[in-house]
């Protein structure tokens, strides 16, 4: 009698345990059914709404805020840490989204070029850069040759493009105004620097270089490293195509 009663809680066991597994099944399959749902209908609710913005035409506005705005024919503007950047050749400004000023460099450029990460304003055939970061200025540049284009690094160094009569330099700048390094290009030799561009930490550099073979004009791409990496390359080339 007790083998009978045991073999009846077995299976008893055993139906019920097989009826739970089903029951999570079943969930299963109807919250996967759900999320699908859920996907497709927020889906379909992104392409309806931008299938009628697409559309619509707006007939009224309501003005929420304004800016006066004095500006000189050169002045330009660009978007910066939730405000912008506001520049001319007598100098820049950053303001806020509420157009508060948070600082003002004056200066006198012919052709002011700014780059971001830090903002560096340069002079395009002059010989000054300034640095800012959003609390202010920096630091500032002076150069020996003329400048032909900037490009500047998340930590404020910048890196500039010099003219001379018969060569280039590439060369690097702390925010300060120190020099860190120099590459000096020829155009018969190397090209003519056409672009360079810089690591947010300054150590790589890339630049482009345009001359004439032939009757062709090519450009080569060269790769520097300037920290450890680098310092067994000749000239800090590490690569190039």
């Amino acid at each position: 009698a007790r083998m009978y009663y045991d073999k009846v809680f077995v299976d008893l066991d055993s139906n019920l345990s097989e009826e739970i597994r089903q029951r999570i099944v079943r969930h299963r399959i109807r919250m996967g059914l759900l999320i699908v749902l859920v996907i497709a209908l927020i889906a379909g609710a992104v392409v309806l709404a931008m299938h009628l913005l697409d559309g619509y035409s707006y007939t009224s506005y309501s003005v929420t805020g304004s800016i006066n705005r004095e500006d000189t024919a050169t002045s330009q503007y660009i978007a910066y840490q939730g405000g912008y950047i506001k520049y001319s050749n007598d100098g820049v400004s950053y303001y806020t989204d509420k157009g508060k000023a948070i600082w003002n460099q004056t200066y006198s450029m012919q052709k002011p070029q700014v780059k971001m990460e830090c903002v560096a304003v340069g002079d395009i055939n002059g010989n000054t850069v300034y640095v800012f970061n959003k609390s202010g200025l920096l630091g500032k540049i002076d150069t020996s040759l003329v400048i032909s284009q900037i490009e500047v690094a998340a930590n404020g160094a910048v890196v500039a493009v010099l003219e001379d009569n018969e060569a280039n330099y590439i060369n690097m700048y702390s925010k300060e105004g120190t020099k860190i390094y120099s590459i000096k290009t020829t155009v018969s030799g190397d090209g003519y620097p056409l672009d360079v561009s810089i690591s947010n930490d300054a150590a790589k550099l890339i630049a482009s270089y345009v001359y004439v073979s032939g009757e062709d004009i090519k450009t080569n791409v060269v790769f520097y490293n300037f920290s450890e990496v680098g310092q067994n390359e000749t000239e800090r080339v590490v690569g190039g195509f």
